[in-house]
């Protein structure tokens, strides 16, 4: 994953995430803040792993940092007027987006899960 946000690069399937979060493919405020939301989930799941994975992923400043960046992220998706799930078991997608709230057991079948495939 690169570490500079492309505006222009879109999330994977994103014309079927937009039908379901009924969000207009020429509105472009909401699609850049999909992709905005994607490339933070991919951000926060590096996050994750780091902190099963390394001792220093463990350190008050690391956990305060990450909660940083997903309040920043849940902040996001609330001004888009969405609610947000952060999935923070590493060996998935991240985020989860949806008009309704979501609930914790359902995320992945009440939600849109968005992130950029690997190349």
């Amino acid at each position: 994953m690169a570490y500079d946000f492309n505006p222009d690069k879109p999330i994977h399937e994103e014309a079927l995430v937009l039908k379901a979060l009924e969000i207009a493919p020429d509105d472009r405020m909401m699609v850049r803040g999909l992709r905005d939301l994607a490339w933070r989930g991919g951000a926060l799941r590096i996050r994750y792993e780091n902190s099963c994975s390394y001792i220093w992923g463990t350190t008050d400043y690391y956990a305060g940092t990450t909660a940083m960046i997903e309040a920043n992220t849940r902040n996001l998706a609330r001004v888009m007027g969405l609610h947000l799930y952060l999935q923070t078991d590493p060996r998935g997608a991240t985020v989860y987006v949806s008009r309704g709230p979501i609930p914790d057991n359902r995320y992945n079948t009440a939600a849109q899960c968005i992130y950029y495939k690997e190349d």
